[in-house]
Formats: C-alpha cells, sequence, structure tokens
C-alpha cells in the first residue's frame, strides 16, 4: 500500500464536541462548530461563520420544530391536514340568562353574548360581549339576531318600511353611545308589509381588516316606534356572533 493510500485509511474524521452551555460567539472562534442539546428541543450544530452564529436543528422522529417564524418563497405542500394551535375562531351566543334583551326604538343596542360554543386562542370575552384582534389581519364575522315576539304585546310587531339593521362597531367600548365612524358594517332588513306577532330575523356577514388589539361588538337597531326584544332558547342559539381570521397582514 503505497503511502497516500494508507494515510486515507488511517485518516480519522475530526469529532465534534457537546456542549452542556448554550453556545455564542463569545465562546466560539472563527470556523469552530459545536453539538448543542436544548431543554425539551432538537439536538443542534452551531458554527461561527463571518462572526454570525449559525444553527441546524437535528431530526430524530421525522418532526422538525421552529423557533421562530419560516419564510418560504415557494409552495407549501402538505401530505396531511394543517394543524393552527391558537389560530383564532370563535361562536358566542345568547343564553336563556339574557333572553329577551330590550331593544328600545331608535337606538343602538348591543347586544349580550354570554355562551361559547368555541373560542379557539381565547379572544372573545362573554363578560363584555366583545371580539379582540390578537394579530393584525382580515377577520371574517357572521351574525344574527332573533326578535321575539311574545316578549310583550308589542312585540313582533312591525310596520311597513320600519326596519331592523343589525350592525359592528369597532372599539365602541360604551354601549350607551354610538359613532357612526364606529361602524365597520351594517346590514339593513326593510319591512315590506305590515307585520304582527313575528319572530323576525336580522342577518350580517362581512370581512374586517383589524389591528392588534382592536375589538368588535354586535350591536341592532330598528323603529318600529316600540320596544323589541331578542330571542333565545336553551336548545338552539337563535341570536349568535361568530368570527375567524382569514388571513394575518
Amino acid at each position: 500500500m503505497d503511502r497516500i493510500s494508507r494515510r486515507l485509511t488511517n485518516l480519522k474524521q475530526n469529532k465534534i464536541s457537546v456542549s452542556k452551555i448554550q453556545p455564542s460567539l463569545q465562546t466560539l472562534r472563527e470556523g469552530d462548530e459545536i453539538l448543542y442539546h436544548p431543554k425539551n428541543k432538537s439536538l443542534r450544530r452551531y458554527r461561527r461563520e463571518g462572526n454570525i452564529l449559525w444553527y441546524t436543528s437535528m431530526i430524530r422522529d421525522g418532526n422538525l420544530s421552529i423557533d421562530k417564524n419560516l419564510s418560504v418563497d415557494g409552495s407549501i405542500n402538505l401530505g396531511n391536514k394543517l394543524v393552527t394551535k391558537k389560530y383564532p375562531a370563535f361562536s358566542a351566543y345568547q343564553s336563556t340568562s339574557v333572553d329577551e334583551t330590550a331593544l328600545a326604538t331608535g337606538t343602538w343596542t348591543r347586544i349580550p353574548l354570554d355562551t361559547e360554543n368555541y373560542d379557539n386562542g381565547s379572544n372573545f370575552d362573554t363578560g363584555n360581549f366583545k371580539f379582540t384582534a390578537p394579530y393584525h389581519g382580515i377577520y371574517h364575522f357572521d351574525a344574527k339576531i332573533l326578535l321575539d315576539s311574545d316578549a310583550d304585546t308589542d312585540a313582533g310587531d312591525f310596520d311597513a318600511k320600519e326596519r331592523l339593521d343589525v350592525a359592528l362597531f369597532k372599539n365602541q367600548g360604551d354601549a350607551t353611545t354610538t359613532s357612526s365612524a364606529k361602524r365597520m358594517a351594517s346590514s339593513l332588513h326593510l319591512v315590506a308589509a305590515s307585520i304582527t306577532d313575528s319572530v323576525w330575523e336580522g342577518r350580517l356577514s362581512t370581512d374586517l381588516e383589524l389591528a392588534t388589539g382592536d375589538f368588535i361588538e354586535l350591536y341592532a337597531w330598528h323603529n318600529s316606534g316600540v320596544e323589541q326584544h331578542t330571542y333565545s332558547n336553551a336548545i338552539d342559539d337563535w341570536t349568535r356572533f361568530t368570527g375567524h381570521l382569514v388571513c394575518a397582514l
């Protein structure tokens, strides 16, 4: 065996040492590499190059964990479902505890929604009846308000061309006063012909851009000339409000 062959045969690969402390620019020289295993994370290989500390995570069981953001220029092709924990989505409704909320004529009234079907991320407040956006983004909302026909003698009575409006207010914060500038979306329901003792429904569906910390509340307005009341029961959530994040911006 010639000298070169013997040298290649006997050549031993340099072993990368394992550190018990978090590597940093202060602990590594230029070009140095070291292994480090953070608690409850994957084993990492660190290298100081160009006065920058680089690292890659090693995969043991096929699962890759990323501490911060993932930027992808191309497509993400999923072979299975996408799991998004704490992705904002809620469904709140009016229980029998706040059934028959009085809606004075000619006045915007905030609708109390004290019970949840679900609230992924815990962004809906059942005490103050509002959704607060955790991220800047586009959100989709759906709302339904059902009026009771049996709350009192005049409940459910509307003359022709009277109306029920359903609206979403942003950052209103005061149920006794409302600003048109804070009314982000509204849906008008006009009575074509006079109705008496009728259960009447108003709906709204819209997309809104919200900044982090903006909050949304559900309101109703009518001009029937008499006091109307919301309706709910123990089985179906007749008066309800749902929403979810469409995309972050």
